[in-house]
């Protein structure tokens, strides 16, 4: 088991600070997650381990050892307001067509 501790799509970061804080309190392993809903945002938060040629199992178990590292390009809330507001007229208009 592992906890999110850094999803890069949240306006505010204190959420992510507590998501670290909880891991940190009960000895949890971290994962890390862009939570891309669109292409632009694919990659723009990981976890970072720097080990190579490495399979699903060595992943989980440098997981699981807690040897990765966060990694994240910035993104600015008007960039996530713009994906948000993107994602909820497309899910509008489908709703839409069911009605």
């Amino acid at each position: 088991m592992a906890i999110e501790v850094f999803n890069a799509s949240l306006f505010f970061n204190f959420c992510n600070l507590e998501a670290q804080e909880f891991a940190k309190k009960y000895n949890l392993p971290l994962t890390v997650g862009s939570d891309a809903h669109s292409i632009e945002f694919i990659g723009k938060a990981y976890l970072e381990i720097s080990k190579e040629n490495l399979t699903i199992e060595n992943v989980l178990e440098e997981i699981r050892k807690r040897n990765g590292k966060i990694s994240s390009e910035r993104i600015s809330n008007w960039e996530k307001l713009g994906d948000h507001l993107k994602r909820n007229i497309a899910k509008l208009k489908n709703l839409n067509r069911y009605r």
